[in-house]
């Protein structure tokens, strides 16, 4: 990163069928801002294609970013709060795996600076698993070639303007979709399984509040609110030969102090039917949260709006089943992404491609159909 980048970036840093109560517009999910419709929207493929699109989903800019190859690729990206630039996390050995896209002219930024903890293990490959802009400033990124290292670790803090990074044992996220940051964006809560309340700025871990003595939890759905420091959560917690319990908790974590109660009925999101249209698009979109095939998401604000707006006859219109579905912030377009495989017959090769359907929600209609000869990793919306 030059100076001249550093200082730039130093001053724009300074500078139906659910419940009521899951599907109510006045409960606000893990203290989310109300959702507005996107301005733009960033596609994003794992050979380094980049587009973008204004919210009428016209193209309006375009870079392919050099080099990508089977053994240099696009795992994952996040927009920063700020929207001014484009954080691409990379698989490769050698080189940075950390990617810096301005957003305003998506040229790649120098981030030279940006030095990453060593391997130890000389022929170490970067593998990253997830990146969190928790602010414009504090990035955390997961990557898995890390694990086995005498201290392990697998998530780093990256200081965009001190190029500094830090590893971080014991945080262990699994994920951005569980990470949640307050308004101010000095704190974020991470859901796993123990509530940890961590400091974003150095990465340390303010307070850990163990959910369970035994067994592993699915959470369903989560509301915080940072004013009284409170979280609430329904999750099912499952151990071993016995059946699984639906509890909801109410935690206090700047005390510590934890209610937890067996819930009245499972949620509802278990009722669905994952076989039908509606289950597989909801398990898609848990695909986009998680990485993981078969998952069902947690509930969040963009799924409750978006749940509001579908009929019985709104995904008709929607002709295969999404591998990866994305929602924009207010609930009302469905991006649907459909993953293949092409075969390349006069090398005896084949390549990713990807199929990429936009909904509307609100009109039952198609609104823009895209097809990719890469495959796409990421949709993001500012």
């Amino acid at each position: 990163m030059t100076a001249q980048v550093r200082s730039t970036r130093t001053r724009r840093v300074a500078a139906c069928c659910f419940c009521l109560f899951l599907l109510s517009a006045d409960s606000v999910c893990a203290g989310e801002p109300e959702p507005q419709s996107f301005s733009d929207v960033y596609l994003i493929t794992m050979y380094g294609v980049v587009e973008k699109r204004g919210n009428n989903l016209d193209l309006g800019g375009r870079t392919e970013i050099p080099g990508m190859t089977r053994s240099c690729q696009i795992r994952c990206a996040d927009l920063t709060p700020n929207a001014e630039h484009l954080l691409l996390a990379v698989s490769r050995s050698s080189g940075s795996p950390l990617i810096i896209i301005d957003t305003r002219t998506l040229e790649t930024e120098d981030n030279a600076e940006v030095v990453f903890p060593p391997f130890h293990k000389p022929w170490g490959h970067y593998d990253p698993l997830w990146i969190n802009a928790v602010t414009s400033r504090y990035v955390y990124i997961a990557d898995e070639s890390y694990t086995p290292q005498p201290h392990s670790f697998s998530e780093v803090l990256l200081d965009l303007v001190e190029g500094k990074a830090k590893p971080l044992q014991g945080l262990v996220a699994g994920g951005k979709a569980l990470c949640f940051v307050c308004p101010l964006g000095d704190r974020m809560l991470v859901n796993g399984s123990s509530i940890r309340l961590v400091d974003v700025a150095t990465g340390d871990i303010v307070r850990s509040i163990e959910k369970v003595s035994c067994g592993w939890t699915k959470t369903r759905t989560i509301d915080i609110d940072w004013d009284s420091n409170t979280v609430k959560l329904i999750w099912t917690q499952y151990v071993i030969d016995q059946d699984p319990v639906t509890c909801k908790a109410h935690i206090n974590f700047a005390t510590g102090q934890k209610i937890v109660e067996e819930a009245q009925a499972p949620p509802e999101i278990d009722l669905f039917d994952r076989t039908s249209k509606l289950g597989k698009l909801i398990v898609a979109y848990g695909q986009a949260q998680w990485g993981e095939s078969g998952e069902f998401p947690i509930l969040d604000q963009r799924l409750r709006k978006a749940l509001k707006r579908i009929e019985p006859m709104t995904l008709d219109a929607l002709t295969f089943t999404p591998d990866v579905a994305y929602l924009s912030p207010d609930g009302r377009y469905l991006f649907a992404v459909k993953h293949a495989v092409k075969e390349i017959t006069h090398r005896n090769d084949w390549k990713d491609t990807s199929s990429l359907v936009v909904l509307d929600l609100d009109t039952a209609s198609i609104a823009k159909e895209l097809e990719f000869d890469d495959k796409l990793v990421a949709v993001l919306f500012h």
